[in-house]
């Protein structure tokens, strides 16, 4: 597990723009309202809102890569939650976003 606190926009690099979205979206929906764990198919339809032809085996391979960084927890199966370094890492991850002048919509959901 690699420490929140030494992610930096470069620590993005290799990540195309459509993965920073795609965890954006993953991270907003799990930290929005009172942060309550979500389930896959949930957090799939807030991804969609960004890129509505995402597979759900996509979205689950950002879910697992984001568990294994220690950035969310996997509560259950197709149950997954914040954890104390979610905040921590979306402000990082929104620092790279905003590195490249992406824009990102309002999450609904």
């Amino acid at each position: 597990k690699r420490p929140v606190a030494s992610f930096t926009p470069e620590s993005f690099k290799d990540r195309t723009d459509a993965v920073l979205r795609r965890e954006w979206a993953i991270l907003s929906a799990l930290t929005k309202g009172n942060a309550s764990p979500l389930k896959t198919a949930d957090i799939l339809k807030l991804v969609r809102v960004l890129e509505p032809e995402v597979q759900e085996n996509s979205v689950t391979a950002h879910l697992g890569r984001l568990v294994e960084l220690g950035v969310i927890e996997k509560i259950s199966k197709g149950r997954y939650q914040a954890s104390a370094d979610t905040k921590p890492f979306v402000a990082k991850l929104a620092e790279a976003i905003a590195a490249r002048d992406l824009s990102l919509p309002k999450l609904d959901g």
